[in-house]
C-alpha cells in the first residue's frame, strides 16, 4: 500500500474519534419570519424507508418514468424546471430577453461567462426536490441551499424563505443561532477541474473535460465527467439519518446561437473504466465504524440521447444522529465520452 494512501486512511480514523465530540449542527444568524410563502408543492416522504427507496431507484428510471413519478407525488421537480430553462435559454438573444429569463429562473440557476449552471448540482437531489430545492421527511421540511441542507419543522416552513441569506452568512464566516432552524453541510463544492488526461490529487468533488475543437465554433463539442461524494439526509423529530453516497455524471456541451455560446445538449453518452475507493461507515452492534470501500463499475453506453448519464449509489451504512461530512476519494479513475467528441474520452485520475 502506498505511504500517502496509508496516511490518508490513518487520518480518517483519527478524524472519526473527533466526530463524537464535534460541534452541534444547530444553526445561528438572525432570520426573521416571513409573510411570504413557499408557493410550490414539494414531495413528502412519510418515513426514511420511502425516501431511501426513491433515492435508490431514481438513477434507474427513464425520463418518462421520472415524469410519471413526479405526477404520482404531486409536484414538479427541480430537474423538470431546470431542463425547461435549458431549452428556453436557446432562444435568448438580447439583453432584454436575458433580463426576463433571469427574472423567471434566478432561483433555479445562475449565469457565468454566458453559460447557465444549476443552483442544485447533485443530480439525485434535482429529482428529489421541487423548484425551490425542498422535500419533506416525517413532518420535517428540508431545503437544499448551496452546500447545505436546512431543516425546519413544517409549522416553521416559511423561515426557509431566507435560506440563501443564512448560507451567505455562514459562507462569510458569521455565526448563527436561529431558533427552530438546523443546517447540515452535505457536500463540498470546491470543484477541482482538470483537463482530459492529467492526474490530480483526490478531493470530494472533481471534474474532467475533453474539448473537441473543430475550428468552427458551431461545430465545437465538449464532454465532461464528474465524481462527487455527499450524503442524503432524512429528518424527524427524533433526529436525523445520513447516508453517504457517490455520484458520477457525464454530460456534453456544444456551441450554438448567434454568439456561439456553450450550452448543455442531448447526445449519446458513455462511461468506462470507473474504479474508486472511499471511506464510509459500517454499523456493527449499533456502533458506526469507519470502513474502506472499493468499487469497480461495469462500462455503460446507452444508445439513446440524453442530457446527462449518471451513476448514483449509497456507500456503506446509514448513520443516525452522527455528524459526518462528505469524504474525499482515496483513489479514483473514470472516463466519459459523447458522440460529439469523436470517440475521445475525458479522463479523471486521482490518488
Amino acid at each position: 500500500m502506498k505511504p500517502l494512501y496509508t496516511l490518508r486512511i490513518s487520518l480518517y480514523f483519527l478524524t472519526f474519534a473527533l466526530l463524537f465530540i464535534s460541534c452541534s449542527d444547530q444553526s445561528a444568524i438572525e432570520v426573521l419570519d416571513s409573510k411570504e410563502s413557499l408557493n410550490y408543492s414539494f414531495p413528502s416522504f412519510s418515513n426514511d424507508a420511502e425516501f431511501t427507496a426513491a433515492a435508490n431507484s431514481i438513477n434507474f428510471m427513464s425520463e418518462l418514468e421520472l415524469s410519471n413519478w413526479e405526477v404520482k407525488k404531486d409536484f414538479i421537480s427541480y430537474r423538470s424546471v431546470y431542463r425547461k430553462a435549458v431549452q428556453e435559454w436557446d432562444s435568448v438573444s438580447s439583453k432584454e430577453e436575458r433580463i426576463l429569463f433571469m427574472k423567471e429562473y434566478d432561483d433555479v440557476l445562475f449565469i457565468r461567462d454566458s453559460i447557465i449552471y444549476p443552483r442544485i448540482d447533485v443530480v439525485l437531489y434535482q429529482s428529489l426536490t421541487n423548484r425551490q430545492g425542498i422535500y419533506e421527511t416525517e413532518g420535517i421540511v428540508n431545503k437544499i441551499e448551496g452546500d447545505y441542507i436546512i431543516s425546519v419543522e413544517k409549522k416553521d416552513v416559511n423561515k426557509l424563505m431566507h435560506s440563501r441569506d443564512l448560507i451567505d452568512g455562514l459562507s462569510a464566516g458569521l455565526e448563527a443561532n436561529v431558533e427552530g432552524i438546523r443546517y447540515f453541510k452535505f457536500l463540498f463544492s470546491n470543484n477541482q477541474s482538470i483537463s482530459s488526461r492529467i492526474n490530480a490529487a483526490c478531493s470530494a468533488e472533481i471534474t474532467a473535460s475533453y474539448f473537441y475543437n473543430q475550428s468552427n465554433c458551431r461545430d465545437d463539442r465538449e464532454v465532461y465527467i464528474s465524481a462527487r461524494s455527499f450524503f442524503t439526509l432524512t429528518t424527524s423529530v427524533f433526529g436525523d439519518k445520513r447516508q453517504p453516497r457517490v455520484e458520477f455524471k457525464v454530460w456534453g456541451k456544444l456551441r450554438t446561437g448567434t454568439f456561439c455560446r456553450w450550452k448543455d445538449y442531448e447526445t449519446t453518452l458513455a462511461y468506462q473504466n470507473i474504479t474508486f475507493s472511499i471511506m464510509a461507515w459500517e454499523v456493527l452492534n449499533l456502533i458506526p465504524l469507519p470502513k474502506l470501500y472499493s468499487y469497480s463499475l461495469p462500462d455503460y453506453a446507452p444508445t439513446n440521447d440524453r442530457l446527462d448519464l449518471t451513476w448514483n449509489q449509497p456507500i456503506g451504512s446509514q448513520v443516525i444522529n452522527l455528524s459526518i461530512v462528505a469524504q474525499p476519494f482515496l483513489s479514483l479513475h473514470a472516463e466519459g465520452s459523447s458522440r460529439g467528441v469523436d470517440n475521445n474520452w475525458a479522463v479523471l485520475d486521482c490518488q
